[in-house]
């Protein structure tokens, strides 16, 4: 975050010294409209660097967004396909309860993770939470005989 903060600076400080320069050119003490000028150079470069923004990190945004949520829908999808159509809603709302109650856990179980160790300490402690949930999930089914013997 300190290179986006220290580029945007730096264009800013592009945009600002452009702007001095042609003030300096046009002379503006003699017209009297040196505060205009001044104020107009300001308000360009403001726009300047506002669309530059919005054209780079923008679309960095939205695909931050679908990438980070991307996997809401798959994980529901297979949710109500496991819990058939009899106990589809209920199990979505079980599952989206449960997400909820983790993003709510989470930030607030990290403070004191941190306290007691580093950040290490955190991860260990996540991989353990994911690990802890794996039993929850089913086993794939074998495609060969003796998968099928098991089944039946």
């Amino acid at each position: 975050m300190e290179c986006v903060a220290v580029a945007y600076l730096r264009i800013q400080h592009g945009f600002s010294t452009l702007s001095r320069v042609h003030a300096r050119l046009q002379c503006a003490d003699r017209a009297a409209v040196r505060r205009a000028r001044a104020r107009d150079g300001i308000v360009g470069t403001h726009h300047a660097v506002t669309a530059f923004a919005a054209l780079i990190f923008a679309p960095m945004v939205v695909l931050g967004g679908v990438s980070a949520s991307a996997w809401h829908g798959v994980a529901f999808t297979e949710l109500a396909t496991l819990a058939g159509t009899s106990r589809a809603g209920t199990a979505l709302e079980i599952g989206n309860t449960c997400v909820f109650l983790s993003l709510f856990l989470t930030p607030l179980a990290i403070p004191p993770l941190l306290s007691l160790g580093s950040w290490p300490m955190v991860w260990a402690v996540a991989s353990l939470c994911a690990l802890n949930a794996l039993p929850i999930f089913p086993r794939a089914l074998r495609n060969d005989k003796a998968g099928a013997a098991l089944i039946s």
